[in-house]
């Protein structure tokens, strides 16, 4: 396993547990919330997604500005947020999972699309001749 992908795994895990976290207490304040929990946990997890993630996982590379890294990191968690629903409803909605089972199901194929698209379009390495 690369350095990269471990610091991922680190980072990973304290933006799910933050995101999870946010879901399941708001799950827990009204069940009827299932879609604006999740939305509001992925908002949070990637809030501190962004800043961990530019500055521990993919912090060799700072040549992008972070405006530009927090636009395309919005894009991801557009995508992510629709996919995510997406998988919340299915599972939960029409195959009546229990509503964290459905969301951890959701999560483990929003997870790995989330660090392949971070790793490839928002924190990406410069060409050879930048380095």
């Amino acid at each position: 396993m690369s350095a990269q992908a471990m610091r991922y795994l680190i980072v990973g895990g304290l933006v799910f547990a933050f995101d999870f976290g946010v879901f399941t207490g708001l799950l827990l304040l009204n069940p009827h919330w299932l879609f604006a929990a999740n939305i509001a946990g992925k908002i949070g997890g990637a809030l501190l997604g962004f800043f961990l993630h530019r500055h521990f996982t993919f912090s060799w590379q700072k040549r992008q500005r972070a405006s530009t890294q927090f636009i395309s990191y919005g894009a991801v968690l557009l995508l992510n947020l629709i996919i995510s629903s997406g998988l919340v409803y299915l599972f939960v909605i029409s195959m009546n999972i229990e509503a964290l089972i459905g969301r951890l199901f959701s999560d483990i194929v929003t997870i790995v699309l989330a660090f392949l698209l971070s790793r490839n379009l928002v924190f990406r390495r410069g060409t050879q001749d930048d380095q």
